[in-house]
């Protein structure tokens, strides 16, 4: 294994307050890559990347930002440890009425379903990961595990680098609390490296499944990444309040052609500027992520800006 030197920095980028691991090339390089993408955008940016030889970059990775939707996926590992307790199953059904659905938010499943139903918990699960429904988190919330359980299992993962305060309704009614659901990016790749150690294990399989046909975010780490990568991902998306975005978030494994991987987390936040400069700010990490990882990805290509090989 490489000898690695840490020395801890801290650089200050415009909006950007950045604490950066510096190693050893070639994550010097990287660490230069991902600080000179990130210098220009008026946000404050937490960046936590892995590869599976064991090499880490860090910038902002112990600082909290909002999680927003990315919560969902927090949420979805303890469902799975909820059911593997209780002797639930993914096909127990719960019953939605029309009044247990919220008109006023993101949600798919109410453009479908208006009137409610009843849904498995498996379907529940999928309408959270697969397309980020806020009613089915809070029913998840509501019906198969609650915030203090939830809270309880992510801590017995990973202590002192997360907190799940609040469900979809309570920041519907006051934005400010999006800001009560936090993480730093360290401690989301952390969990994300425990979740891919789990894919194959039952319940967290389907999860695993579902995250990989995640129908958000096309436009952040995947986005240059081409077709034969495989992203296992949750993003988060925050609304705008006193002229900034709360968050612009994307969690990922990337599972490589070859079959190495590597683990990236990127969170933004108090963003003065769009979400498509926010998206294109993950999408170039992610690329320079992939860079790193060398030439055994697809002959050393790297897919361009339009997401064809070059």
């Amino acid at each position: 294994m490489k000898r690695i030197a840490i020395v801890v920095l801290t650089v200050v980028l415009g909006f950007i307050d950045v604490s950066a691991r510096e190693f050893v090339s070639p994550s010097n390089s990287l660490t230069d890559t991902i600080l000179s993408i990130v210098s220009d955008v008026p946000a404050k940016i937490g960046v936590s990347f892995a590869s599976d030889d064991g090499m880490t970059v860090g910038i902002s990775e112990n600082e909290k930002f909002p999680l927003l939707s990315v919560v969902k996926f927090h949420q979805a590992l303890a469902v799975c440890n909820e059911l593997k307790g209780s002797g639930r199953t993914v096909g127990d059904i719960v019953t939605v009425n029309k009044s247990g659905l919220a008109n006023d938010t993101w949600s798919p499943m109410v453009d479908k379903y208006p009137n409610g139903g009843k849904f498995t918990i498996e379907k529940l699960l999928w309408y959270s990961l697969v397309m980020s429904d806020n009613n089915a988190c809070d029913l998840l919330f509501d019906n198969v595990v609650n915030i203090d359980k939830t809270q309880m299992f992510i801590d017995s993962l990973t202590s002192d680098g997360c907190q799940i305060a609040v469900d979809e309704k309570t920041m519907r009614k006051d934005l400010k609390r999006c800001y009560d659901n936090w993480t730093t990016p360290e401690a989301a790749l952390s969990l994300m490296k425990w979740f891919y150690c789990m894919k194959d294990e039952p319940f967290y399989n389907n999860v695993w499944r579902m995250m990989a046909e995640c129908n958000t975010g096309k436009n952040r780490i995947s986005r240059h990444l081409g077709d034969d990568a495989v992203v296992v991902h949750k993003t988060g998306t925050g609304p705008f309040v006193e002229g900034k975005i709360i968050a612009i978030n994307d969690l990922a494994c990337v599972i490589l052609p070859d079959g190495r991987c590597f683990f990236l987390s990127v969170f933004i936040k108090d963003a003065e500027c769009s979400i498509e400069q926010c998206e294109a700010t993950i999408a170039e990490i992610a690329r320079a992520c992939l860079k790193y990882m060398g030439n055994g990805y697809t002959s050393g290509k790297l897919a361009g800006a339009d997401g064809k090989m070059k």
